[in-house]
């Protein structure tokens, strides 16, 4: 996988799982393959999804035992989102990085040069310093 901090797998907990040969999740659109672990937990494969930038991804997850009918597509919810750029906790909520840097709808890494752009060359005197600011870009003198 990328490193966009995405599990492999998810453990769900819920209630009357079998141990069905159709038993699967749903991401959305996506189907993915599901593993009974017992009749309150199952595990998920998270289906990749490369996903940058400053907004996360919010999908529906659902479940099925049968292959036809699913849990409700409100009742769960799945956040893919950008390590470099976002920080959610466990409950959901998501904020920035303040470990980086977020210049012009685009996410960096500390010490992450300024790039190339529109007309103008990248500035290796411009780096991202989140302790300065972390929404433009921070000038440091080079030594020759």
């Amino acid at each position: 996988r990328e490193s966009n901090h995405t599990p492999r797998n998810i453990v769900l907990t819920g209630i009357n799982f079998l141990d069905s040969a159709n038993l699967t999740c749903k991401f959305n659109t996506t189907v993915a393959r599901a593993t009974y672990l017992g009749s309150t937990q199952i595990m998920c494969a998270v289906p990749a999804l490369f996903h940058r930038g400053p907004q996360q991804a919010t999908v529906p997850l659902q479940v099925t035992n049968d292959g036809i009918r699913w849990s409700n597509s409100s009742g769960a919810m799945f956040i893919y989102y950008d390590g470099t750029c976002q920080a959610c906790n466990a409950s959901g909520a998501c904020g920035a990085n303040p470990n980086s840097c977020i210049i012009g709808g685009r996410c960096y890494l500390p010490q992450d040069q300024r790039p190339a752009s529109a007309g103008a060359m990248a500035n290796p005197c411009q780096i991202c310093s989140p302790t300065t600011s972390t929404s433009d870009w921070t000038y440091v003198a080079r030594l020759s």
